[in-house]
Parts: C-alpha cells; structure tokens; sequence
C-alpha cells in the first residue's frame, strides 16, 4: 500500500539482514522496553518497578553489555520521563543518559509526548556533537504511531487518496482508518529520513529496526497469528550481509543485545544471555504467550511439546529468581 517503502529499500539493501519470524517481547510497550533493557523473559513482574532493578545491574541488560564494549548508552524516549518509571529504570541499567519529551519544545506533540520528527531532530543534533572517536550506542523509542493520531500526515504528505485506492476489500477505507495508516506512513518516514541523515553524519552506523509490539492494532477482519503478532527486525549498515539469516530464522528482543555483541565486539568478548545470539540458529525463541521455530509462530498451550515447554519454563524461572532474588545463589 506504499505505507513502509523506506524500510523496505532498508530489508531489501544488500547492506541489511532481516529476521523473518520476530517475536515482540509482550503485548505493550513497557514489556517491550523491559525485556530489551534487562534481557530477562517477561513474567509479569514488571522489572521497571522492581526493587533489584534499582540495586544493582542486569548482566543481560543490553545497556549493561554495550559499556562493557566501551560504548556510551543513551536512551532516547518520545514520550515524557514519568511513564512506567522509564526514565529511573533505563538509568538504572546501565545508561549513562535519558532523554525525552519533557526536555523538547514541541507544538506537534500530544498528551504522549513529541512528534517523531522532533524526536529525531534532538538525536540528529545531538549526533552532530559527538566526538569523532567517541562510540555511542543509542536505543531510540518513537510514540506518534499510537491513539490519538494526532499528527498532521496530511501536511506531512501522506497520500491518502493513493492508499484508499490500494485497500483489500477487508480493511475499512474510512477516513478514521485511513489517518491511523497514515501515522504507519509518518512512522517509516521520519525513520527513513534519520536513516539517511545520520549515515550522512556516521557513514559506519549500524541500525536496528523493530518494533515493540502488534497484536493489540489490528486493521484486517481476520488475521493469522504471524500477521496479529509479529515485528519487524532490520539490521542495516555497512558490512551487515544478506546470508546472516534466511526465511526460516527466529528472533526476540531478549536476543538483540547477544546479537549486537556478536557484531560489533572483538573477538573473544563474552557477555552473559539467557537466550544464544541470532547467529547461532536457536531452535526455539519465545515471549509471554507464544514461541517460533523453523520460521513458523506457535501459541504455547498444554499440547505444546514437552521439552519447548520446560525450556520456557526454565528461562522464566532463571529470569524470576533474579529479578526477584538478586544475583545470588543461596
């Protein structure tokens, strides 16, 4: 429907990898934020608020691994600092700095926070300040493509004429529908424009693009399971390689910091993970509610294999103890 094209030509550079079967950590942002900052499994005990969180830091914990890279961590948050105690937490692991809306003069903005455009330009300017040796790992989390859809696409230049005369005959083509496709429009753009300007900065960035979650924005009568739930998980830069995944690959969020790792430390560095990197061909990846393997997407329930099951379970058990326990083994 011409709503994605920049992150299209992104998965489709001979510059890019893409993972396939990408599993969101939970059903909403902050399991979203919580499983990629800690790189715990989600159980509902909602690290963001958990005493451990604030005593100590998550050897999973991806901002925790980039320093050990010699990195510098920022997290750059759309919306305002308060939210699920987001600005506490990712300080709390492992990031030297916080930044969001509360900091940003945006009149384009709505009760979430800014616009996407004005998020970026404070990352674009930022970047602009950097020092030429200095190493920045930068986690960059958007809002506009949220209720209220409240952003002018229009103005933006959001065909909206084209993509109703684009639509399946089971997706509505009112204007409320429309405008909501449009902020999937203004999302890939405003992420393709800061792509490029800041490749044009920083030709040896590396990007990863996801997303935190699917299954709760919903625009078709009736959707599969991959379709409602699955994300997308672009790495794109200078030396990624088509050939590091295939149709059949699986991915988590749990994975992504193993992964960077994997990529861009020296030979020899080890990190701690409860789930193997994306290179290693895992068998099974899995989040609050369903598993993939071989490139298809279960829902876990009683009639799941055995040995899938207790390997959840397992993880889930490692992950509670710690967040619950400590780092400690008694």
């Amino acid at each position: 429907m011409g709503l994605v094209d920049n992150m299209l030509v992104l998965q489709n550079s001979a510059d890019a990898a893409h993972v396939a079967t990408m599993l969101p950590h939970g059903s909403g942002t902050i399991s979203a934020v919580n499983g990629l900052v800690s790189g715990i499994p989600d159980m509902g005990l909602y690290e963001n608020y958990q005493a451990n969180s604030f005593n100590g830091k998550y050897a999973t914990d991806i901002g925790y691994i980039m320093k050990q890279l010699g990195y510098k961590t920022v997290f750059w948050y759309g919306g305002f600092s308060g939210w699920q105690n987001i600005g506490k937490f990712t300080k709390a692991q492992s990031f030297d700095e916080f930044h969001c809306a509360d900091e940003f003069g945006d009149d384009s903005g709505n009760a979430w926070g800014c616009s996407d455009a004005a998020l970026f330009k404070q990352i674009e300017a930022y970047m602009s300040q950097e020092k030429e040796q200095e190493k920045v790992f930068h986690v960059v989390l958007t809002t506009t493509n949220h209720p209220p859809y409240s952003i002018d696409v229009d103005g933006m230049g959001f065909p909206r004429a084209k993509v109703k005369s684009k639509l399946s005959a089971d997706i509505a083509s009112d204007e409320k529908t429309l405008t909501e496709l449009g902020h999937i429009w203004y999302a890939d753009k405003t992420m393709g424009d800061f792509v490029k300007q800041a490749q044009s900065m920083y030709s040896d960035t590396l990007f990863v693009i996801t997303g935190d979650h699917s299954e709760r924005f919903s625009f078709v009568k009736e959707q599969d399971t991959r379709t409602l739930s699955s994300i997308p998980c672009i790495f794109y830069g200078i030396g990624v390689q088509q050939s590091w995944f295939n149709d059949k690959s699986v991915g988590d969020h749990m994975q992504l910091a193993g992964t960077l790792a994997e990529i861009v430390g020296p030979a020899g560095f080890t990190y701690v993970s409860l789930q193997a990197n994306m290179f290693e061909n895992q068998d099974v990846v899995f989040n609050h509610r369903l598993y993939a393997t071989d490139g298809k997407i279960y829902t876990q329930s009683s009639d799941t294999d055995k040995k899938i099951t207790d390997y959840i379970n397992n993880m889930r058990g490692v992950g509670a103890w710690r967040v619950l326990k400590g780092d400690a083994v008694k």
